[in-house]
């Protein structure tokens, strides 16, 4: 066979890097960054929309706030799971004289569910408005609510968190029967 004089040029890909692979590189390169983008886009959703994580005692995350009549809302937080024991916290701070020991209290309670992610409204003033009110020893209030009462100012009014059915079955002297509440204001009318 004869030749033309013309020489063929080599195999592989042409000098200078313009062949197949370059676009190949280039498709790789998109794909990669591409995959990243998802990755991101993914974590980024589980990070912003992952459930709240709550450490400490439940009451320490509700937020409470006086609204008119003396009515407590409380907001508990969606995911927010309920107490294991009771919990207590002094949410107005009366301003008559301190409980002292050995005495006799008369408390009007406002209770109500433990709903996250709801509003729930605590009225003891409602209770203390309609006369039911229950009396009961400064040292079985402790006892209940798992807190020293003794010098507290009377008119204060404590926040409780409690396990379903604690009110019911395991603090029958604070007159909740509903089985179903785990949030209760209580407050302290009167020392005698």
């Amino acid at each position: 066979m004869a030749t033309s004089g013309r020489q063929q040029p080599p195999p592989g890909p042409p000098p200078g890097g313009t062949g197949h692979s370059g676009s190949r590189r280039r498709i790789v390169i998109i794909s990669a960054a591409a995959a990243l983008v998802v990755v991101l886009l993914v974590g980024g959703l589980w990070w912003f929309n992952r459930p709240p994580t709550f450490e400490g005692p439940a009451i320490d995350h509700l937020e409470v706030m006086r609204t008119g009549g003396g009515i407590y809302q409380v907001d508990v937080p969606e995911g927010l799971n309920d107490p294991d024991t009771v919990e207590t916290t002094v949410v107005t701070e009366g301003n008559q004289a301190p409980i002292e020991e050995g005495q006799s209290l008369e408390i009007a309670v406002g209770h109500n569910s433990w709903l996250p992610g709801y509003p729930v409204e605590l009225d003891p003033a409602a209770a203390e408005r309609d006369n039911d009110t229950a009396f009961i020893d400064a040292e079985e209030l402790a006892d209940a609510l798992g807190m020293d009462v003794v010098d507290l100012p009377a008119g204060t009014v404590l926040l409780v968190a409690a396990p379903k059915g604690y009110f019911a079955n395991q603090a029958p002297e604070l007159e909740i029967t509903y089985t179903n509440s785990q949030l209760a204001a209580i407050m302290v009318v009167d020392a005698f």
